[in-house]
């Protein structure tokens, strides 16, 4: 397993903006007129306003490694990267009303168009995402994540969330 990890480390080439330091994934923070937020309320409007909590941080990793730059610094987690910046914002936007926070998953509960707030390029961005890696479900894109973004070997690779 170590020798196919080193493997796949050695072909991936991250995007431009993608920084590895110590087993973390960093992306250089780019500075817009709009709210870190937008990315994570148009993810979730484009899953149809609910999607599983691991599944969620999974697709946002895919679309901020494809824009190449992002507001969301992952680390390594229990089930891949994780985003604690992102999930403070998702905390965040359910004590504002806007989001509801079940068990496992996510929900959008306000009537926003929310894919508006997004430049066109990351809207297409998304959509790319979307129609790759969109109908993949958790464990596929948990696999899927950790082949693109290795994590140190202190990871649970393959786990199931139940």
């Amino acid at each position: 397993m170590a020798v196919a990890r080193e493997a796949l480390r050695s072909q991936f080439k991250p995007p431009q903006g993608l920084l590895r330091h110590e087993g973390t994934l960093r992306f250089r923070l780019r500075t817009t007129g709009s709210s870190s937020r937008d990315p994570i309320e148009g993810l979730l409007q484009a899953l149809g306003g609910r999607a599983e909590k691991i599944r969620l941080h999974k697709l946002l990793l895919l679309y901020m490694a494809k824009r190449g730059e992002a507001a969301y610094h992952f680390v390594p987690y229990r089930y891949g990267a994780f985003s604690f910046q992102a999930n403070a914002d998702l905390v965040a936007l359910t004590t504002r009303g806007l989001m509801a926070n079940h068990e496992k998953e996510w929900e959008l509960v306000d009537t926003e168009d929310h894919a508006a707030a997004l430049k066109p390029n990351d809207r297409a961005l998304l959509q790319m995402v979307l129609e790759q890696y969109g109908e993949l479900g958790r464990d596929a894109l948990v696999r899927e994540t950790y082949i693109r973004f290795p994590t140190p070997p202190c990871a649970v690779p393959w786990r199931s969330a139940s």
